[in-house]
């Protein structure tokens, strides 16, 4: 995670290489996080929320729009696969949409400063 000082926006890179035998895939992207609230540093009760955008690609077959909206160490994402390769001839050019659930414990976001992603 990349955080920019003194706004409320980050940025989260990501790379994903999977290898099987003689199978492997590549999904690389980038989403743009903008932090709604941020954790109350006294009494707690005010937990960190966030709303992200971007897209990732998969190596010579999809691109994926994705949009993840995250509240403490909760997260739900949804994204949909847009396929660019040959096998839209199999699919009549449609995707597939993904729901994202994630839970972190523990929460990346709390703790202060030195574990603070922005």
């Amino acid at each position: 995670h990349i955080g920019i000082k003194n706004i409320n926006i980050g940025l989260r890179p990501s790379l994903l290489y999977v290898r099987q035998g003689a199978q492997n895939e590549m999904i690389a992207g980038l989403l743009a996080r903008y932090r709604l609230n941020e954790n109350s540093k006294y009494t707690g009760r005010i937990k960190e929320s966030a709303i992200s955008f971007g897209a990732l690609y998969r190596n010579r077959d999809a691109v994926i729009p994705m949009m993840m909206f995250e509240y403490s160490s909760y997260s739900l994402g949804v994204s949909y696969d847009v396929t660019t390769s040959g096998l839209t001839t199999y699919n009549n050019g449609r995707g597939g949409i993904e729901i994202t659930i994630r839970y972190i414990n523990p929460n990346p976001f709390s703790g202060g400063s030195k574990n603070s992603m922005f």
